[in-house]
């Protein structure tokens, strides 16, 4: 494939278009090759390219595929280069199938909305066309592009127990099941650290554990005096499906586990994140909206993108969530404090 782009294009005389151009051919002949493969094994299928962009993306699109599947009375194929999005992919596994195709460039078709009769690879990314109806949650544009009714259900699903799993998984099961676990979730890509520390968080713990709640960290650090754990996402969703309570960041993951538990979940939305503002700057949630509209580069064609997920997004109405409240967090610990431990001895059973 490498030899026969340059022989297209030794004749272009400036280096950085022979380049470009050598690139697409090569894209443009891997993709054709890999869809005539993919539609000789996989007939009478619908195939996706897996945004790439994080978990969140990725959940929003799997979450609708059920849809699509019996609308288009296609088969879903969702083709990744990730392992991580491979492993999300197969929590839905009931409703499509994963391709994992490492270190591998597709072209795809950014036709707005899909097309489910042409036979081309659709981004599951949200494409969103100047013109287009506007929407106030992302999941609501997300339907539009897959040309899904607005009315259309979210697929939420039970997760199983994982296969090979040690002892270790084990106590931490029975750990998990023997108390009124609290699961809380520190990282997320898209805010500043120093919005909240690590001892913030650690307060945030300890004030729960004094109402009796047991408190473990999703997270690749330790927490001084709580434990922490960091499992593969399908281990990780199993033990969250057993969790009483759920304080995280507006992430990806928090996008995931709001259609694989049922328990009641807090999103803390930081004023100020690492790609759009500091906390330094300390400006006010309100003011942080308006901001945000003045950064054009966030906006599709003068359509609301990323600014929906920040600031716009309500987990609750995105995934048809029971029980999933924001808190706009403004530098005062102390309030947060006491909204998550009043919410969750109103709200866990003993």
């Amino acid at each position: 494939m490498k030899m026969l782009a340059k022989l297209l294009t030794f004749w272009i005389p400036i280096k950085k278009w022979r380049k470009k151009l050598r690139a697409q051919i090569q894209v443009f002949c891997g993709t054709y090759t890999i869809l005539k493969k993919l539609q000789k094994q996989y007939p009478n299928s619908l195939f996706f390219v897996s945004p790439h962009a994080g978990i969140g993306e990725l959940t929003q699109s799997l979450c609708l595929m059920k849809e699509v599947k019996d609308k288009t009375n296609k088969n879903i194929m969702i083709i990744t280069k990730k392992k991580t999005e491979q492993a999300i992919c197969n929590l839905f596994k009931s409703v499509v199938s994963v391709c994992y195709i490492p270190d591998f460039d597709l072209a795809i078709k950014s036709e707005y909305p899909v097309n489910p009769d042409s036979k081309h690879i659709y981004s599951m990314c949200l494409f969103v066309k100047k013109g287009s109806t506007p929407r106030e949650f992302d999941i609501a544009l997300l339907k539009d592009y897959l040309h899904l009714e607005q009315n259309s259900a979210v697929l939420h699903i039970v997760p199983s127990r994982p296969q090979n799993t040690d002892s270790n998984f084990a106590s931490l099961e029975k750990l998990v099941k023997n108390n009124k676990t609290i699961l809380l979730c520190p990282e997320a890509n898209t805010y500043d650290s120093d919005v909240m520390t690590k001892s913030d968080w650690i307060k945030i713990a300890s004030a729960l554990k004094q109402k009796g709640f047991h408190c473990i960290f999703n997270a690749n650090e330790q927490f001084a005096g709580f434990q922490s754990i960091f499992l593969p996402i399908d281990q990780m969703v199993y033990i969250a499906h057993l969790i009483n309570g759920i304080v995280s960041f507006r992430s990806g993951f928090s996008e995931l586990l709001a259609i694989t538990t049922t328990c009641p979940m807090i999103l803390i939305y930081p004023n100020g994140t690492t790609h759009l503002l500091k906390k330094k700057w300390n400006i006010s949630i309100n003011q942080h909206k308006e901001r945000l509209k003045q950064f054009p580069i966030l906006l599709k064609d003068g359509m609301p993108g990323i600014q929906n997920t920040f600031v716009a997004n309500s987990i609750a109405l995105n995934f048809e969530r029971d029980y999933a409240k924001d808190f706009y967090y403004d530098f005062n610990l102390s309030d947060l404090i006491g909204f998550i431990t009043k919410e969750f001895e109103d709200n866990i059973n003993e």
